[in-house]
């Protein structure tokens, strides 16, 4: 089953966002706004200065440890470390401007790829491409669990920017890795028992790319609840049937995987998933996932939407 979704109903999405975020931060300093009612922080200090000095590793450190002290711990904190871990990863705010920028200003912009486009600038392939979404996604789950949730409008407008960046990722990766999966698959389906066994590398990359991609759509989703914007319009249309199908899944499938039930596809796939190499490889059978904590385990996927069918 081939699952696209159209992209060009998100343009509108990110450039709002990127205004409120770019609007508010004073002097065009994103991060200038909070220094009046922190300027008693000494190191919230020095950590807004290692950041507007693009010294984004030194900001992580300081921030680190003051977001893992609940006695220090402060939304302000939560803003600068997600921006410390974005700029780390080569994703700092101007960039990100930038990309967008240099997408629509070539030749022959396509103003219906901007996204796609857009997306391939900033984050690039392969595993550094994983990385920064990874980083995304980190940096969204700190700016969804603030202390101080009373004022957290910065915060939020923030995670919904970021959220943004990650779902028009997603959506450009999600049918690719659906794709990737079922060549991996296929081409393991001539091999004998011994064959799979030690053939297994693309197939556990392929589960584990998805299984991220369906964790970050469950976080999407707890971004638009926070985002009272995105109710507007076809991108509300667009983000709810989107996470409307990634809940269903997170739902059917996080059940743990300390049980292994008996396969129900056709024997030539049973014959691929079942040897106890292949689960073993994938964590089935064992307590590497929780059931119910609403994030998607690479056995929880091969468990209940590969081996019982049901899931794409």
């Amino acid at each position: 089953m081939r699952c696209q979704f159209k992209l060009s109903n998100l343009l509108g999405l990110l450039a709002l966002v990127t205004s409120i975020i770019v609007i508010k931060g004073c002097g065009f300093n994103l991060f200038s706004s909070f220094s009046q009612s922190d300027e008693k922080n000494s190191q919230l200090e020095e950590a807004k200065v290692h950041l507007d000095n693009k010294e984004y590793s030194e900001a992580d450190k300081i921030l680190t440890t003051l977001v893992s002290d609940p006695s220090r711990d402060s939304n302000t904190a939560r803003v600068y470390l997600a921006a410390a871990k974005i700029g780390t990863a080569g994703m700092d705010i101007w960039t990100i401007i930038s990309s967008l920028i240099n997408t629509v200003s070539g030749t022959n912009p396509d103003y219906t790829n901007l996204f796609e486009e857009a997306t391939n600038t900033l984050l690039g392939t392969g595993d550094i491409r994983a990385a920064k979404l990874a980083t995304l996604a980190d940096a969204i789950e700190l700016l969804l669990d603030t202390p101080d949730p009373s004022s957290a409008s910065r915060a939020q407008n923030t995670a919904c920017f970021l959220g943004s960046m990650l779902v028009a990722a997603e959506l450009v990766d999600a049918q690719n890795k659906i794709d990737n999966l079922n060549a991996a698959l296929s081409g393991l389906s001539d091999l004998s028992s011994s064959g799979v066994c030690d053939s297994l590398d693309s197939l556990i990359s392929a589960f584990d790319a998805l299984a991220s991609t369906a964790s970050n759509f469950s976080l999407v989703t707890r971004v638009v609840a926070s985002c009272p914007f995105l109710s507007q319009g076809e991108a509300s249309a667009t983000l709810s049937a989107i996470t409307a199908q990634m809940e269903a899944l997170v739902a059917k499938a996080d059940k743990g995987c300390s049980s292994v039930p008996t396969c129900s596809l056709p024997a030539a796939l049973c014959s691929i998933l079942t040897p106890s190499c292949v689960q073993d490889a994938l964590g089935v059978g064992g307590e590497t996932a929780t059931a119910g904590d609403g994030v998607l385990a690479t056995c929880e996927l091969a468990l209940e939407c590969t081996i019982k069918g049901g899931c794409f």
